[in-house]
């Protein structure tokens, strides 16, 4: 998977940086057959090519475009989702403070071409920032605090053209979950799970987008927290794909990445979308930064799907903005494939 974040120098680079196939760019041109040709190849490739129409009837025909349109659709939903990090606004950040970074932050999830995402950490100004200048999505979630506005959120962030929202809710991980603001076990801070129940507009087909921020300190509140996540799946998911995103503050052999990954507290368990890819892994071993470098090994952000999702590509995100970093995390991407047809 090409990188496309900081490549938008000039349309060479950007074509060169993104990896993109034949059929991907019929299957664009196809979301947009009630819009002109030339918008659905700006919309993918970054720049206008204004006799689009003659360009595509020269090489085939319409109803050659729809048949394989068609035939591209009976093979899943594809899209692109990413988990990021984008550290709360703290003004004791200094250089690295949220004013000075934001326009970087909105720049890496656009750049990046996702259809959901799940952010952590996002202080309700920073999702209304984020909001303003995302224009092509919505989102849903609420502040850890009191369920409102107060206190970290962790919302997720959606494409408003591919996407209608079925479902949402919102629960604490505690022992008492429903309870706006609840934290249990030794947790330092009250954590909370965002679900979102999509449509995929094209083919009716649902799943959920689930993200969650695990607690820093608690070494049981991780593992409870795992649990609790696993337990819950089927009642709230159901037989339903699930795309879990998060920042889990554990890497890939402790507790809490094992109970998710097992299938002792729910079946089937999750996947690290990491060792599904057809096509491996590309970026660092690590996702965190702390400002300063990458620090090698210290994965703790993942991606997991849950039933009939397969994953194409998978990738962690480097960019530097002026010699810094977007966010004292790095974002994790992946590229998905669900089967319309095993739900």
């Amino acid at each position: 998977m090409g990188q496309v974040v900081g490549a938008t120098n000039s349309n060479a680079e950007y074509l060169i940086e993104r990896s993109y196939t034949p059929q991907d760019m019929l299957a664009t041109i196809y979301r947009h057959f009630e819009i002109d040709y030339a918008a659905a190849f700006k919309d993918y490739f970054g720049f206008p090519v204004h006799n689009l129409s003659a360009l595509v009837v020269a090489l085939m025909s319409f109803a050659a475009i729809h048949a394989l349109a068609e035939e591209l659709a009976g093979q899943g939903i594809k899209m692109r989702a990413m988990t990021f990090n984008i550290r709360y606004a703290n003004p004791g950040d200094g250089d690295n403070a949220w004013p000075h970074r934001r326009e970087r932050v909105a720049e890496m999830i656009q750049s990046s071409d996702v259809d959901i995402a799940g952010l952590q950490e996002a202080l309700f100004v920073q999702v209304e920032y984020l909001a303003s200048r995302l224009l092509d999505y919505e989102w849903y979630g609420v502040g850890r605090d009191d369920g409102r506005q107060a206190g970290e959120f962790s919302p997720i962030f959606y494409r408003k053209d591919r996407f209608r929202p079925v479902d949402r809710s919102t629960y604490w991980l505690s022992t008492t979950p429903e309870k706006p603001g609840s934290k249990s076990w030794d947790a330092a801070l009250p954590r909370i799970v965002t679900c979102l129940k999509l449509e995929e507009r094209r083919t009716k087909q649902n799943f959920w987008a689930i993200n969650t921020h695990f607690d820093h300190r608690g070494e049981n509140a991780r593992r409870e927290s795992a649990k609790l996540i696993a337990e819950r799946i089927a009642s709230v998911a159901g037989s339903s794909p699930v795309v879990l995103m998060g920042d889990f503050n554990c890497r890939r052999n402790s507790d809490p990445y094992r109970l998710l990954t097992a299938a002792e507290h729910a079946e089937p368990a999750f996947q690290d979308t990491f060792k599904l890819s057809a096509e491996g892994h590309e970026g660092p071993d690590s996702t965190w930064n702390g400002f300063k470098e990458v620090v090698p090994g210290q994965v703790i952000d993942f991606i997991f799907v849950r039933g009939p999702i397969g994953v194409r590509r998978h990738a962690t995100l480097v960019a530097r903005f002026d010699g810094r970093f977007a966010s004292d995390h790095l974002p994790v991407l992946t590229d998905l494939v669900i089967d319309v047809e095993k739900e």
